[in-house]
């Protein structure tokens, strides 16, 4: 069954808890395309991170804030995530965009 994790919340859990860190995970966390990017390097991690939260059982939907996380609103998610350096182009003019 697909289970949706909150990274970063279920990573506070696991260094409270375990008492050891993820550092690879850790550093991407919280950034969606270095997070892919890193994937491959990271997947160990990845997957020590979601037995922890099976094993635990860990109900961490109430740590999930459902607000825009962007700094910015993208006119659509497909004009947005082409391709990496299109969503840094794209975060710069829309920035712009908010400022005038």
């Amino acid at each position: 069954m697909l289970q949706r994790v909150p990274v970063v919340p279920a990573l506070a859990r696991h260094r409270t808890e375990r008492g050891a860190d993820l550092p690879g995970l850790a550093a991407v966390a919280g950034y969606v395309v270095a997070f892919c990017a890193e994937l491959e390097g990271i997947r160990t991690e990845v997957d020590k991170l979601l037995e922890f939260v099976r094993e635990k059982d860990l109900d961490l939907a109430s740590t999930f804030h459902p607000d825009d996380l962007l700094p910015f609103a993208p006119v659509s998610f497909r004009d947005f995530m082409i391709y990496e350096a299109h969503a840094i182009v794209a975060e710069r003019v829309l920035r712009r965009r908010r400022r005038c």
